[in-house]
């Protein structure tokens, strides 16, 4: 199933990098063919959402110390935030306790509509107007099967727009960015690449969080380019949620792309 959607999207795609719309001016610079690496890149992508959807999660309460699980390092873990736009019930909470993965929580999300921030809360919230739940996620572990995707991500990049390994680095230094960006990065290059009717970019744009077309339309460029891939860059770096949030995309877009969650 998971390659039949990937065949779906990937001559989707062809057929937009093999035209430009005029509306939207989103004639890309690769727009002949869809490369060998764009298809290892989705592939990539796709066998981590299930490896990542698969990374343990526990809900923070009083004694969750105690009944920590031992799937989580307590040193590695981070805290994020679930939004609730109603006062949460104990069904609610004990929905969201039963939950053990982030693949269950993303679903949950969406059955039952809150909001999963992937960054630290940056302000205090009144718990009354705001009603929320914490939940603890290992970054490591998120890290260690986003990483496969980072070096598809670099060789995308590499490829088709033709940085250099000192290109790519200088990008993230200049942005204080982590390298997980880069994924976020090639997704909505591939996104916007790929035509606005499509269901891939749908997905990618609900992955992302925002509006896919937001740094292309931020920018003067009307097509992918390495000046304009830099400069979506920085919109992304300025928005980075680490290797959770990244994370939590890429599952995001997994389940979306196979049909399980409507997003």
């Amino acid at each position: 199933m998971k390659r039949i959607f990937l065949n779906i999207f990937v001559a989707v795609m062809a057929f937009g990098f093999m035209s430009c719309d005029n509306k939207l001016e989103m004639c890309v610079s690769f727009d002949t063919e869809v490369t060998d690496v764009t298809t290892d890149f989705l592939s990539v992508l796709f066998s981590s959402s299930e490896s990542i959807g698969s990374l343990p999660v526990e809900l923070v309460t009083e004694n969750s110390v105690m009944t920590r699980s031992s799937n989580l390092n307590t040193e590695d873990t981070q805290i994020i935030y679930l939004s609730f736009s109603e006062p949460i019930t104990p069904a609610v909470q004990g929905m969201v306790e039963n939950v053990n993965s982030i693949y269950g929580l993303v679903n949950l999300s969406d059955r039952i509509g809150f909001e999963i921030n992937r960054s630290p809360r940056p302000i205090e919230l009144n718990p009354e107007l705001n009603p929320e739940l914490q939940m603890e996620i290992s970054a490591e572990m998120a890290l260690a099967n986003l990483l496969p995707l980072v070096g598809e991500a670099r060789q995308f990049l590499k490829s088709n727009f033709l940085f250099t390994n000192q290109d790519i680095e200088n990008m993230l230094i200049e942005n204080d960015a982590h390298e997980v960006d880069l994924v976020l990065l090639v997704m909505e290059i591939t996104a916007t690449s790929g035509g606005i009717q499509n269901s891939g970019w749908y997905c990618l744009a609900a992955a992302l969080g925002v509006n896919a077309l937001w740094s292309m339309q931020g920018s003067s460029a009307t097509k992918w380019t390495k000046q304009a891939i830099k400069v979506a860059f920085r919109s992304i770096a300025r928005k980075a949620k680490g290797p959770i949030g990244a994370g939590i995309a890429v599952v995001v877009f997994g389940l979306c792309m196979g049909g399980v969650s409507a997003f």
